[in-house]
């Protein structure tokens, strides 16, 4: 167990597997590096929230018929959202910025970042059904799960400033552990939620996909009929 203070925003004992770490003082927490990667057992540091994306969107996409480049390239797109922690409405959640555009109205913030959410993920379904590009699809299946992620529940305010500074370290950490499905008491439920949304997602952007290229074979067929039809009257 790993004793850290608040008011150092530091930890005053070392990691237990400070050894495998020579290039990073024993005292780091994550290779510095808290924003993009998780240590809540002592051992190696892991990428999140990766994993939790990762494997509720493999674990809906299962069965479904697809290649594993498309699920691959899903979960890219999918993991590629989490890099703009600027736009937090992407994630479900306000950004302070949100808030002072409108004076601290959070109700008036909220209904804003609400409508952007929704806009940004049919944006980048309708994107997928027209090119087929499943990292667009992986990107509004990201906003999809976080919907139902329990530390982004209710519009959650993102903290604002150096993400290394000690307030914020832990505000990180509290919100990353509150990604993983066991971090709280309903967590396996949000999980089971998130997982069955998600592939309703996935089918419906297949079957709209598939009825798209089906439609656009038609028109094509029916422009060459009418061209072959043309000729012979000529």
């Amino acid at each position: 167990m790993r004793k850290y203070s608040y008011a150092l925003g530091r930890f005053t004992s070392i990691d237990p597997l400070w050894e495998m770490y020579y290039e990073w003082t024993p005292y780091h927490y994550c290779m510095n590096n808290p924003v993009n990667l998780l240590d809540n057992t002592g051992g190696w540091a892991a990428v999140w929230p990766v994993n939790v994306h990762k494997s509720i969107t493999e674990d809906a996409a299962a069965d479904l018929g697809l290649t594993d480049n498309e699920i691959e390239q899903m979960v890219e797109g999918n993991v590629e959202v989490d890099e703009d922690q600027k736009n937090q409405y992407k994630h479900a959640m306000l950004s302070q910025d949100d808030l002072e555009a409108v004076d601290g109205d959070r109700e008036a913030a909220i209904e804003k970042a609400d409508k952007k959410m929704k806009n940004f993920i049919e944006t980048n379904i309708n994107d997928f059904i027209e090119t087929g590009d499943f990292k667009k699809l992986g990107a509004a299946l990201h906003t999809v799960q976080d919907q139902d992620c329990p530390s982004h529940e209710g519009w959650q305010v993102w903290p604002s400033g150096d993400a290394t500074s000690g307030k914020n370290i832990v505000n990180t950490v509290v919100h990353t552990l509150g990604d993983l499905p066991t971090a709280t008491e309903n967590g396996a439920a949000a999980e089971r939620k998130s997982k069955i949304k998600t592939r309703k997602y996935i089918m419906y952007a297949l079957k709209k996909r598939k009825e798209f290229l089906t439609n656009t074979e038609r028109s094509s067929n029916g422009g060459d009929t009418n061209n072959e039809k043309q000729n012979e009257t000529n």
